[in-house]
């Protein structure tokens, strides 16, 4: 499988580059949201991953778009901002899970494989 990871803190992206490539999964890694929307409609992915704040274009503004190039792309929010009124617009603009940093790291492929298993159905 081939992840996105699109974060601003490169930091963060590692750690969960990390994590991706230790299940060996190969992972392609943007620090700005228009390079990797431009990354993505020239490459197939299984996932993208976004920080949900970031400078210039954030994942709320992000996901609709993804979701245009590719509807049945699993898109997830991992970020630290954990509020309720955070993980309700991100869901609302499309994304596929809500997930928090650095803890709900461990839980992204449970997260996609349960987007899968609801694609299938």
């Amino acid at each position: 499988m081939r992840f996105m990871i699109i974060d601003d803190d490169m930091y963060m992206a590692d750690v969960i580059s990390t994590f991706l490539k230790k299940k060996s999964y190969e992972v392609v890694v943007h620090s700005t949201v228009s390079d990797g929307l431009r990354h993505i409609m020239e490459n197939e992915f299984d996932g993208i991953i976004l920080d949900l704040h970031m400078p210039g274009m954030g994942a709320m503004e992000a996901v609709p778009i993804i979701k245009e190039i590719n509807p049945d792309l699993c898109v997830g929010i991992v970020t630290s901002d954990t509020s309720a009124s955070a993980k309700y617009s991100a869901l609302k603009a499309g994304a596929d899970f809500f997930l928090e940093k650095p803890k709900d790291i461990p839980n992204i492929l449970n997260a996609i494989e349960t987007y899968r298993h609801k694609k299938a159905s």
